[in-house]
């Protein structure tokens, strides 16, 4: 697929919108998905972190920040674009757009992909995306139309660094340094000061901590603070971080805002202290403090200096507490949202199987790689396999999911329901193999499974030999399990939390 996104950055917007985008298209990248860019070229922008991930953007340089007439001016030259880039897909991430924006691309494109962390604007989409949501959105009103709404934060879209370097950490605080590191970020222009007022507070801490503060040239007052600051004891500045999940990951403790920042330190396992930056962080701020998973410190206008400090004293006094709300981090958010997401975009449709099903899953049961890595290596015949599947399909404890590729089956996926827990079998046509099949497949069958059994933990047996089977679990969350048999690997997925997000499809008369 073809797919363009439109977002924007600067020096007032910040950087979140194209960082989350870019997070989405890394994902749509690695299935082999073509991904476009179109952003404003506005002050302090970073779209240059487009470039620099090798994708292709079109700037628009016609658009003033403050312009009376730029949506009209938006809406034109995004129809042009459409026009001259077909797109099975278009993104949007951008506060401005609405539907009288969505109206005008509609037309001009298969799909439209909103992503929307407020409440305040109508939508008309294929496709809204809400990390900060929840599966009750009577808050968006009748205005809102979407055939499909993926909502909360396991749709958080962060880089896949972070789901890779959450298998390196412990997941709790690390106490063992005599003198504990703790990350100060405010985001890429921090109009909130917050950034200073952590730096000041320093001096009113009582236990010895090492800050690292991250001080993009975006800020407003990176000169002065870089003055004021550089080569103070126990205060390192970073202009830039290259790799925020390595960076993160070696910190104790963070103090930061409640943007897409958030979701990052939660995935990661790294407790934080909080504070407000903006309206559009509350709901986020909300879900992970019911979560257990933040210290909150309050509303920016509320917040000084003496209170940061306060807030580190209290924080580094208990330890149990830091190891629980990393504990509950994690539990939030697990670094697959980008994947999820781009999973429910695929052309791909999982449905239930049918009768008609019944012969290509007995010649996928029987193909040679599947049996090689089969308990019962055995030929099944066919006669045994009908009543197989018969019994299977009678059986409310059993779902069977057939991937389609534009009616095409391509994979199968199936959950055996006992003792409070499904057993699942996955296997991917020889034909479609290395494309990423099994990742969309197993990724939109796990959500179309909780959504008809909740709170039902999957599990998984597959050989040690099994590398690509090994490698699709852990790829798509399975957490490894204690060996209970020799030579073989047990996976485990814990069902999420209604809480923790819903894939919602959405009936729009």
């Amino acid at each position: 697929m073809r797919i363009g996104i439109r977002t924007d950055s600067s020096n007032r917007i910040g950087g979140g919108h194209v960082g989350r985008c870019l997070a989405l298209a890394h994902a749509l990248e690695r299935w082999g998905h073509q991904v476009l860019f179109i952003c404003r070229d506005l002050p302090g922008s970073v779209s240059s972190r487009v470039e620099q991930a090798g994708f292709p953007i079109t700037q628009i340089k016609v658009l003033e920040q403050n312009s009376r007439d730029t949506l009209e001016i938006d809406i034109a030259v995004t129809a042009e674009f459409l026009r001259e880039n077909a797109c099975d897909w278009l993104i949007v991430d951008a506060y401005h757009v609405d539907t009288r924006w969505e109206s005008h691309m509609l037309p001009l494109v298969d799909r439209l992909l909103v992503i929307d962390d407020l409440v305040d604007r109508p939508h008309d989409c294929t496709m809204l995306v809400d990390p900060s949501g929840s599966d009750d959105e009577a808050l968006r009103g009748d205005d809102c139309h979407a055939d499909t709404m993926l909502l909360g934060p396991r749709f958080a879209l962060l880089r896949p660094e972070f789901f890779a370097r959450r298998h390196l950490n412990p997941g709790v605080a690390c106490d063992n340094r005599q003198h504990p590191q703790v990350a100060v970020f405010f985001g890429q222009v921090d109009a909130s000061g917050q950034t200073e007022n952590t730096l000041r507070s320093k001096a009113d801490v009582s236990d010895k901590v090492v800050f690292h503060v991250v001080l993009p040239k975006t800020n407003p007052r990176h000169e002065d603070l870089t003055a004021q600051f550089s080569g103070v004891d126990d205060i390192i500045l970073h202009d830039e971080i290259g790799d925020m999940a390595e960076f993160l990951s070696g910190m104790d403790f963070a103090i930061g805002g409640g943007g897409v920042t958030l979701w990052e330190r939660c995935c990661l396992g790294i407790p934080s202290i909080v504070i407000e930056l903006a309206d559009n962080q509350a709901r986020s701020i909300d879900i992970a403090r019911n979560a257990n998973a933040i210290k909150f410190l309050g509303n920016t206008a509320d917040i000084g200096s003496s209170q940061i400090a306060s807030s580190i004293d209290n924080f580094m006094r208990v330890p149990d507490s830091r190891a629980s709300l990393a504990k509950a981090g994690m539990a939030l958010v697990d670094g697959l949202g980008a994947k999820r997401v781009a999973a429910a975009m695929s052309p791909l449709e999982v449905t239930h199987a049918v009768a008609e099903d019944v012969r290509v899953l007995w010649d996928w049961a029987n193909d040679d790689d599947v049996r090689a890595n089969s308990y019962s290596p055995e030929t099944i015949d066919w006669n045994s396999h009908v009543d197989w599947f018969q019994t299977k399909s009678a059986d409310l404890n059993n779902e069977i999911y057939i991937a389609r590729l534009n009616g095409e089956p391509v994979a199968q996926i199936r959950f055996d329901i006992f003792g409070g827990c499904a057993e699942i079998d996955i296997s991917v046509d020889r034909r479609h193999r290395g494309f990423g099949f099994g990742e969309q497949t197993m990724l939109q069958a796990l959500e179309t499974f909780w959504a008809d059994h909740p709170g039902i933990d999957v599990e998984a047996s597959v050989k040690s030999g099994n590398s690509s089977s090994r490698a699709l679990f852990s790829g798509c969350g399975f957490a490894r399990q204690p060996d209970l048999e020799p030579d073989v690997v047990a996976f485990r997925y814990q069902a999420p939390k209604a809480s923790l997000g819903e894939f919602q499809t959405v009936a729009n008369g």
